[in-house]
């Protein structure tokens, strides 16, 4: 839903869809992406994971986590 509407904004230029943190870390730095909107839960490593690791390689890719967790301690 939300990747439909980016890719109907004319503001947004999607270039990647990745399905897990690790295909998202290799898009990120393959594109040199500005954005990153990140689920927190991933099937392999999670969205905070992700972010720390573009992080220690350099990127200054901002990233969006978003999550359907109603657990505090997601919250940051």
């Amino acid at each position: 839903m939300v990747l439909k509407y980016w890719n109907e904004t004319p503001a947004f230029h999607v270039v990647g869809d990745a399905s897990a943190g690790e295909e998202a870390i290799r898009l990120v730095e393959m594109w040199e992406a500005d954005l990153l909107v990140c689920d927190v839960d991933l099937p392999d490593i999670d969205g905070i994971a992700v972010t720390a690791e573009l992080r220690s390689r350099g990127s200054s890719t901002k990233v969006v986590l978003i999550s359907g967790h109603t657990e505090k301690a997601y919250e940051r």
